[in-house]
């Protein structure tokens, strides 16, 4: 490449121009690019041009009836396929702020919410809001609660409503009873006081102020704390545990015959699920609108 590069002048090339560039490699000829853009032949042939005098070298080069990028054209090419993205991405993030939605929402989500009311939820904001950044975080029990009541967070879901919150309830989320299929109870119902002596699993408090009294789902005199209901489960597997976990997240386990229940369904332990604005009537209309995918996600379920 020659000074004209170090000089700047490719750096001065226009979004337009690479997009040219970018339907000439893809299409195989200037006529084809011009047809697809809508531009006229001598546009795309000038954009070429003032691109190759830029580099110093072809970017394109003929093969037969079509022309293919040379080793360099494929780098810049590759190259301005990304810049062209950003731009776009840039484009529909300023029209995003003009119409004054957020740029980013910061979600918090109770660990033991089903995913699928997640997932939906997101899937529908992707239609509503494409340049909405969302990050979303996994918090569990007074965790969620705390995250309520953060306003530097945009949405929550917690099963553990803060103290003033207005109640918002979109679901039930229910916990099953379960050991490991090598576990003695995994053939049998548990003798009354049995379970109390037994070593159970719990799932970790990530609130700043761990709540220590028991609550209906801490029933092991022994416990071990894990922070998530994926290393629950690995331990649950050497059959010396049990375990209250959400009912979607062992699911597929029971189906297969890896868990076991210790009591039967209608005994399962439930909690009701709220969506949570934390900022209140400062939320923007992209927290408002995760709030009603999220509510319709569980209703939907």
């Amino acid at each position: 490449m020659d000074d004209n590069f170090e000089h700047g002048r490719f750096a001065r090339a226009t979004l337009d121009q690479w997009a040219m560039f970018v339907a000439v490699c893809e299409r195989g000829s200037v006529h084809a690019a011009a047809r697809a853009l809508g531009r006229s032949h001598s546009a795309l042939s000038h954009a070429l041009g003032v691109l190759q005098d830029a580099v110093g070298q072809p970017l394109v080069a003929l093969e037969g009836r079509r022309l293919v990028p040379t080793e360099a054209g494929a780098i810049v090419a590759h190259r301005a396929r990304a810049l062209l993205e950003d731009a776009h991405s840039l484009e529909a993030l300023a029209q995003t702020i003009a119409l004054g939605w957020e740029a980013e929402l910061r979600v918090a989500i109770d660990g033991v919410v089903p995913r699928a009311w997640v997932a939906r939820a997101l899937e529908a904001m992707q239609s509503v809001s494409r340049s909405t950044r969302v990050r979303v975080e996994h918090q569990l029990r007074t965790g969620a609660e705390h995250a309520a009541r953060d306003t530097s967070v945009d949405v929550a879901v917690t099963t553990v409503l803060p103290d003033g919150a207005d109640p918002d309830p979109i679901g039930i989320v229910r916990f099953a009873p379960v050991v490991g299929a090598a576990h003695p109870l995994a053939s049998r119902r548990p003798k009354r006081g049995e379970v109390e002596r037994m070593l159970q699993i719990v799932l970790a408090d990530t609130g700043p102020a761990p709540e220590r009294a028991p609550r209906g789902w801490l029933r092991g005199q022994r416990r071990w704390t894990v922070p998530d209901v994926g290393t629950a489960k690995a331990l649950l597997a050497g059959g010396r545990a049990f375990a209250i976990l959400p009912r979607d997240d062992v699911a597929d386990e029971l189906a297969r015959g890896a868990l076991s229940r210790l009591a039967p369904a209608a005994r399962d332990f439930a909690v009701q699920a709220h969506v949570v604005l934390p900022k209140r009537e400062r939320s923007g209309p992209a927290a408002r609108a995760l709030a009603d995918a999220l509510r319709a996600s569980a209703t939907s379920e």
